[in-house]
């Protein structure tokens, strides 16, 4: 990660439907709108009804240690206060 310059903002985005993860997606962008799902089976979820909506945790990032960090501790706690959904499919976030 040496190649990257800080200060750098991180983001854990997180979809959910009724209340419990059904996509997630740590990275330095945050998703806009639900133009970015492309999965079949989360459309058809979607639309099969059931509240949705999306949350997001930013940090601003200063050193590659903070990087680390906020990957594997902050991002993972911030998953953590969701269950994830009996019909998500792919590698869990935590």
């Amino acid at each position: 990660m040496r190649f990257n310059k800080y200060p750098k903002m991180l983001r854990a985005n997180v979809l959910l439907l009724d209340g419990e993860i059904i996509n997630w997606k740590t990275g330095t962008t945050s998703w806009e709108g639900y133009n970015w799902i492309n999965s079949r089976q989360q459309v058809n979820l979607i639309r099969s009804g059931g509240e949705i909506h999306s949350e997001v945790l930013e940090k601003n990032i200063l050193s590659e240690d903070q990087w680390d960090k906020f990957f594997e501790v902050d991002s993972v706690e911030f998953y953590k206060q969701y269950k994830v959904h009996e019909k998500f499919k792919g590698f869990k976030p935590y």
